[in-house]
């Protein structure tokens, strides 16, 4: 008996249009996939509100590094400090409301005068809290050599608990730690 060979074309198989249904293995393999979101979905929240709260702190720390370097290029006072609206220093609003960068020509962390506007930061995300030092510095003025005064401990407290500081050195230069002053633990205002 001679045996026929199929040709090339037809040994593969044809699905046709008369072929309906999923294979167990695509069902599996599709449940795997959803258990597996499912389980992770909880934790991406999380995952993504720490993350914006790392933008926001990375933030204050390249503005740090720009008053700084600008105070140094500059040769001139350059003070960073709270406001609420944009355009002045405030005394009674929190970090929490934002601030701004300006040249401080009299050293009086006041724009005016001959001051010149660098930098506006505006209010920081719902549920985030920031503070300077005890909560009563309001500014940090940079002299022409890049020293700073005060300085002091920035405290950003997020969602989900998380917490950072940001270490301002009295020569200007910050760093971000997970404990406050000393090695304490971070503590978060409730205001």
């Amino acid at each position: 008996m001679i045996k026929q060979r199929m040709p090339r074309e037809r040994q593969f198989l044809v699905f046709t249009s008369d072929q309906r249904g999923t294979s167990l293995i695509s069902v599996l393999t599709g449940l795997g996939i959803a258990g597996t979101l499912a389980g992770l979905g909880t934790g991406i929240v999380g995952i993504i509100q720490n993350h914006a709260t790392t933008a926001q702190i990375n933030s204050l720390v390249a503005d740090l590094a720009f008053v700084r370097i600008t105070a140094i290029n500059t040769r001139a006072t350059v003070t960073l400090c709270v406001s609420d609206d944009g355009e002045s220093c405030s005394n009674t609003a929190s970090w929490s409301s934002g601030w701004i960068i300006f040249t401080d020509e009299n050293r009086n962390r006041q724009v005016d005068g001959d001051d010149r506007l660098l930098r506006v930061q505006g209010r920081l995300a719902a549920g985030t809290s920031l503070q300077y030092g005890s909560g009563y510095y309001r500014y940090l003025m940079y002299n022409a050599s890049g020293m700073v005064f005060p300085g002091a401990t920035f405290t950003f407290c997020g969602a989900n608990d998380y917490r950072r500081a940001i270490v301002v050195y009295w020569t200007g230069r910050p760093r971000i730690s997970h404990q406050g002053p000393g090695g304490r633990d971070l503590t978060c205002s409730t205001s």
